[in-house]
């Protein structure tokens, strides 16, 4: 009895610091978004705020909600510019706009009326010569389903997947097309 209790306060107290570790990144984050958004909407340098934006996209890509935010404002800045760019950002939002996809080293969904995001799919620890990755995405006219590339550099080929954006976990992707 006392030696469970011993080793479940010994995992307590080991934990605590990596807790502060996640809250400190978290807060990081935050604070980083705030400071890109004065940058777009206080002193009006929509430029500065892309390039913040897309350091807080690479910098904190675990933050799921930081990360779909500044990809939003980052979106808003192009369009502001007229930049092509926006086009390419907001394509990323589902025809209903319920849903936005984006990609870190996965493919995952990001859910506004739930503010939870999804997985799609998952690459693995690979090799480089052996990775498999997403490589841009796009929704049906219905926003039920996410079609992606799928870059296979073993074998040298591309696929054309398709997923349903609802339900949870990681779905089974079904390849439409293999080049």
């Amino acid at each position: 009895m006392h030696r469970g209790l011993l080793i479940t306060t010994v995992a307590a107290l080991l934990a605590l610091p990596l807790a502060g570790t996640l809250r400190g990144q978290q807060e990081k984050a935050e604070v980083a978004l705030r400071a890109a958004i004065e940058q777009e909407t206080v002193r009006g340098d929509l430029k500065g705020a892309i390039e913040q934006y897309r350091t807080i996209i690479d910098r904190h890509r675990d933050n799921r909600a930081v990360t779909v935010q500044a990809l939003l404002r980052m979106a808003e800045c192009y369009s502001r510019l007229g930049d092509a760019e926006a086009a390419a950002i907001h394509g990323k939002i589902s025809p209903d706009g319920r849903y936005l996809s984006y990609e870190t080293e996965d493919l995952y969904v990001h859910d506004f009326s739930t503010s939870s995001s999804r997985q799609l799919t998952k690459t693995g620890p690979r090799p480089v010569e052996h990775a498999e990755y997403p490589e841009g995405s796009a929704f049906s006219r219905d926003s039920r389903r996410l079609a992606y590339a799928w870059r296979v550099r073993a074998r040298g080929i591309y696929q054309i997947r398709v997923v349903d954006v609802s339900g949870s976990g990681i779905p089974d992707a079904r390849i439409l097309l293999e080049h």
